[in-house]
């Protein structure tokens, strides 16, 4: 396989361009949670309780089916 064929038409893709629309999409709030597992987790858990700490309108449609699931099993840690 050629280096075109294994790129999945992301040849323009960078890290800098990835972080801005991460954060124009979900809020700056939300950064750290590329980065550290704990604080990935608290942004879902604030979309559960409907904490508007990040870009909850967005986070709703991703967070709703396994969100719930995910606070209760931290829960119950």
């Amino acid at each position: 396989a050629t280096k075109k064929e294994l790129s999945l038409k992301m040849d323009d893709l960078t890290v800098r361009g990835y972080l801005e629309k991460f954060i124009s999409m979900y809020d700056a709030s939300a950064l750290l949670a590329l980065e550290h597992f704990a604080y990935f987790i608290y942004n879902v858990i604030s979309v559960v309780n409907g904490a508007y700490i990040n870009n909850q309108y967005i986070l709703e449609d991703i967070v709703e089916k396994y969100g719930p699931k995910l606070y209760v099993e931290m829960v119950n840690l």
